[in-house]
């Protein structure tokens, strides 16, 4: 007869501890990397909604201050002067002019004054209704981290036609300025950098 053959080897039935010991070591690596990950996406995902707001606040901000700027009142209706540019001893500048711009219908309606100046933060916007009315109205807007560094103003250049055409020798360029000295009239263009 046979004698019974005993077991080759005996069947592993569990983990040594030191494969459990780097197992859970390398779980613990690749959990840190994921967490680590996620909190920087998470952070990246909060800064681009941050900026993508101040973005927006500061298309409609622009977009608000062009309006305004467009719709000046006629010079015969008002007794103040349309555009005033001062400036401070270290090149801090603040715009004050008038408008019919600041509500809605553009154009018509209540004649505005509207100051735009550096504050501690940021630019203030600050425009209150002037003349006749129920009461004096007043808006205040603030856009932080952006500062007026320089007004410029195109003054109108002298232009003259032959035969509806431009005429280069009677065509004179305007010219930049930091000032506008002239009451009643609006220059061509008005240049700000933030």
């Amino acid at each position: 007869m046979c004698a019974p053959l005993k077991s080759r080897a005996t069947g592993r039935r569990g983990f040594t501890l030191i494969e459990l010991v780097t197992a859970i070591t390398l779980s613990a690596i690749v959990l840190a990397i994921a967490g680590s990950a996620l909190m920087a996406a998470t952070h990246a995902q909060t800064v681009i909604e941050r900026n993508q707001r101040t973005i927006d606040a500061e298309s409609r901000w622009r977009l608000k201050l062009s309006d305004m700027l467009r719709h000046a009142p006629r010079p015969d209706a008002v007794d103040e002067p349309l555009l005033q540019i001062s400036r401070g001893s270290q090149s801090a500048s603040s715009l004050t002019f008038l408008s019919q711009g600041v509500t809605q219908p553009y154009g018509v309606g209540r004649i505005w004054r509207v100051t735009l100046t550096n504050g501690a933060h940021g630019v203030m916007l600050d425009a209150e209704a002037i003349g006749r009315g129920p009461r004096m109205t007043r808006l205040h807007s603030e856009l932080t981290h952006l500062m007026v560094t320089d007004i410029e103003v195109l003054e109108a250049g002298i232009s003259g036609t032959v035969d509806g055409a431009a005429s280069s020798s009677d065509h004179e360029r305007g010219e930049w300025r930091i000032d506008w000295p002239i009451e009643r009239s609006r220059p061509a263009f008005l240049r700000l950098r933030f």
